[in-house]
């Protein structure tokens, strides 16, 4: 009975209160607390520790997916093969000269010289040639005045460069035979040097030869001369002459003295010639024979002209040195 009456409260109560709602029951996500222990312990082995941590998970272990990471080739341009480049050969032999001037009596700092367009491996011989005209009023008429001969030997492309000192200087004028230079050339011949043509005895041409070498001759004023101011006829015909100084030459320099009318230039009764000494000064004989005083060719007049090896060719901006000469009558 009592317990009846117990369970008509208990109901009648019930009416009166409110529903019931289920309250979230609390999840622990052992995994990940395991995970952040492991990190704050700083285990060395963390995959082992992290398998068993999720081994324990209420979800079941959680397998890594693994990542694939590619990394993009570069992009390459495509290069041209590089191609050798083979130094340009002359077809023919070929003597060039480099850049460079020169004047009596030295060759400076020498002259610089390349070949090329030779047989290779091989030796030639060179020297400078200087065409003289002899009284020829065409250059392509002249005789040659060589240097000493050196010997080159060309590389495996047939080329050789080098700086070369010539023995010697080309003169203006090499003889009062020679008349004036035409021009000089550094010529190659074979290891023999220069040879001679049978026929006329003149030299062969060469293998090859450079362009005119710039040579500058010296001024003729630069020179000049103290004699007697009036001289009798007959002191010329002596054996040594009348001594004439000549100075401002060039040391090795010939001078070159003529005594000539002013009625005919070109008939020279006079003549004498010598070499300047170490200092450039030179003492010539001034000689000749059946010489007419100045009183029998009057009114045209003596005069003494000269010039030297080493001196320009004479022109109306560089004319001959002169000074009038008197001749008999000097009492």
């Amino acid at each position: 009975m009592i317990v009846r009456i117990s369970e008509n409260v208990l109901l009648a109560a019930e009416s009166h209160l409110p529903a019931a709602e289920a309250a979230p029951k609390p999840r622990l996500r052992f995994g990940a607390i395991s995970i952040v222990v492991l990190v704050v312990l700083g285990l060395g082995a963390a995959g082992g520790a992290l398998a068993i941590g999720l081994g324990n998970s209420p979800w079941g272990a959680v397998e890594p997916t693994a990542t694939t990471s590619t990394t993009p080739a570069p992009s390459r341009t495509p290069q041209p093969t590089p191609t050798a480049t083979t130094p340009t050969v002359p077809a023919v032999p070929t003597v060039a000269i480099g850049e460079a001037s020169f004047s009596p009596p030295s060759w400076g700092a020498g002259i610089p010289v390349e070949l090329s367009g030779f047989a290779p491996n091989t030796d030639f011989a060179l020297s400078i040639d200087s065409h003289y005209s002899a009284g020829s009023t065409s250059p392509d008429d002249y005789f040659s005045v060589l240097t000493a001969v050196t010997t080159v030997t060309t590389d495996d492309r047939g080329a050789v460069s080098f700086v070369w000192t010539p023995d010697s200087f080309p003169q203006n004028i090499a003889s009062t035979e020679s008349g004036q230079i035409w021009e000089s050339y550094l010529r190659v011949d074979a290891s023999g040097g220069p040879e001679r043509d049978p026929s006329d005895d003149e030299y062969v041409d060469p293998i090859a030869a450079s362009g005119p070498l710039p040579i500058t001759y010296l001024p003729i004023d630069d020179v000049s001369v103290q004699m007697q101011s009036c001289i009798e006829p007959e002191v010329f015909s002596g054996q040594s002459g009348v001594p004439v100084t000549v100075t401002g030459l060039v040391p090795g320099e010939t001078v070159y003295l003529r005594g000539s009318r002013t009625d005919n230039p070109y008939s020279y009764s006079l003549s004498g010639e010598g070499v300047a000494d170490g200092q450039g000064t030179a003492v010539v004989g001034l000689s000749g024979s059946s010489v007419q005083t100045s009183a029998a060719i009057a009114p045209a007049q003596w005069q003494l002209t000269w010039t030297g090896s080493y001196r320009a060719t004479a022109s109306d901006a560089n004319p001959l040195g002169s000074v009038p000469l008197t001749i008999g009558g000097c009492g």
